[in-house]
This record gives C-alpha cells, sequence and structure tokens, in this order.
C-alpha cells in the first residue's frame, strides 16, 4: 500500500490503529523493528507459536496501552 501512496512509512502508528495512543512510532519503526515495543506481547510466552492466542480482541485490549508497553523510545 505504501507504493500506491495510500500509506507512508513515516505515518504514526495511531493513523492506522486509532485506539493507539501517540508514541512517536511509526509504520517504518515497526516494519524495522525499531518501535521500542516488546518482542512479545504481555502474557505470551509460548515457545512453539506465541501468536495462536492473540485475537482481534486481544489487539484491542492492548492497543491503547502501547505507550505503556514500550520498553526504550523509537528509532
Amino acid at each position: 500500500m505504501a507504493t500506491s501512496e495510500v500509506l507512508t512509512l513515516d505515518d504514526p502508528a495511531e493513523r492506522w490503529l486509532p485506539t493507539a495512543p501517540r508514541t512517536g512510532i511509526t509504520l517504518l519503526h515497526l516494519a524495522r523493528h525499531t518501535s521500542g515495543l516488546p518482542r512479545l506481547p504481555p502474557g505470551r510466552r509460548s515457545r512453539r507459536d506465541p501468536h495462536t492466542t492473540f485475537d482481534r480482541p486481544a489487539l484491542d485490549r492492548l492497543l491503547p496501552q502501547l505507550d505503556m508497553l514500550a520498553t526504550r523510545p523509537p528509532g
């Protein structure tokens, strides 16, 4: 979608994830894994597949807390 100019990599995450607080995290930070967020969502420690139980309701609960989950500033 970035190549069709629907979005840009410099878009803030909250533009596309409306319940996310303003964190300074951009789509580029997410793509490069430099957002400052932990590798796994809280409570997901499974070695096999930590994302099997991470569904849309879990995402909706997590998004408003992104600013509290960051372990370092993005970049």
